[in-house]
């Protein structure tokens, strides 16, 4: 299995960068709010079924590579690897995925406050009989 992972990321490393983006990245524990420089690289590929499942067809997917550059010191380097059945044929495609990558974190919170602030998995709705 580690091979094969080092295979699809070499072929995404390998395809020329398409463009920068500039990302958002919220202030989080240990790091300020800041902005990143990603190099955005993007290819269609195919996923072969593993060997002892012949009989599965291959799977076409798209990759985007979105690596921050000119990380400032001290600071571990972004690098998103971002699969998808949805096609990317172009920069601003790509660029659109990782934009929808960025909003995880607004989703984090929206997820934490509804379990720890509402406790809504306390809440149990129930049929209420007449």
């Amino acid at each position: 299995m580690q091979d094969e992972q080092a295979r699809l990321f070499e072929a995404i490393q390998r395809q020329p960068i398409a463009g920068y983006q500039i990302v958002k990245l919220p202030r989080q524990k240990n790091r300020p709010a800041r902005e990143a420089k990603l190099a955005i690289r993007f290819a269609a590929l195919t996923l072969c079924a593993p060997q002892d499942k012949a009989h599965l067809s291959a799977l076409e997917i798209w990759t985007v590579l979105a690596k921050e550059e000119d990380t400032p010191e001290g600071v571990e380097p972004i690098e998103w690897r971002l699969l998808t059945t949805l096609a990317v044929q172009s920069f601003e495609q790509a660029c659109e995925k990782v934009a929808w990558y960025t909003q995880r974190w607004g989703i984090e919170v929206f997820h934490r406050t509804l379990k720890s602030g509402c406790r809504i998995e306390d809440r149990r709705l129930v049929t209420v009989t007449g």
